[in-house]
């Protein structure tokens, strides 16, 4: 099982009026047309920042072996299997964006149901970016772990007023390159503009 993380699709932060007005679209006949534009800009912003914009729930998995490799993990549980035992070292670890809340953690068994885990058994630090927690119990057949499992809320905030005006002029700027070069693969999506605007908000992770 390899690492992965699972979403809701993105939402675009910018309404349809406002993407026209700043690409001076003046045919509005195709609405789902621009939506599909905006959403693929928003989904740029977010590859590139690493980081969701609206609110949504993340679904994050960690393997076994991951567990003691992920560049993600800051001191993080490095799981040395010897027999049937497990010898954790009590640490952080990076979730894969920042989060507002964690909702659920759970041990993933191979031969049994998942064991969730109290809100007791680990802390939770969301003030962090990337948000990390730290597990504080094994679980009860440690040698059948095959990974780990987070549910946590990633995003600025419920709607767009959360969102650092920057971040939404990038979405236009990506959004009207787009829209001027409809069917041209040869142009650079992330500009040096929109770098500019975005990089003090990117999220880079080492190891």
């Amino acid at each position: 099982m390899k690492t992965s993380i699972r979403s809701a699709q993105s939402v675009c932060p910018i309404p349809i009026e406002d993407l026209q007005r700043h690409a001076f679209v003046d045919d509005i006949t195709d609405e789902d047309l621009i939506a599909a534009r905006g959403l693929a800009a928003t989904q740029a912003v977010e590859n590139y920042l690493n980081r969701y914009l609206i609110n949504r729930p993340v679904t994050w998995t960690l393997s076994t072996d991951e567990l003691g490799s992920h560049p993600l993990a800051s001191n993080g549980i490095r799981s040395n299997f010897i027999g049937m035992f497990v010898q954790p070292y009590r640490g952080w670890i990076e979730l894969a964006r920042p989060a507002s809340t964690v909702s659920a953690v759970q041990w993933l068994l191979w031969d049994n149901a998942p064991e969730s885990l109290q809100t007791s058994d680990y802390a939770v630090d969301v003030d962090s970016e990337p948000a990390r927690i730290r597990l504080l119990k094994l679980p009860s057949l440690t040698a059948n772990i095959r990974g780990l499992k987070v549910e946590f809320t990633s995003g600025y905030g419920d709607d767009a007023t959360a969102i650092p005006e920057p971040i939404k002029h990038a979405v236009k700027l990506i959004f009207t390159s787009l829209n001027e070069n409809r069917g041209d693969t040869d142009f650079k999506l992330i500009s040096e503009a929109v770098e500019s605007l975005l990089s003090p908000y990117r999220l880079t992770f080492f190891g």
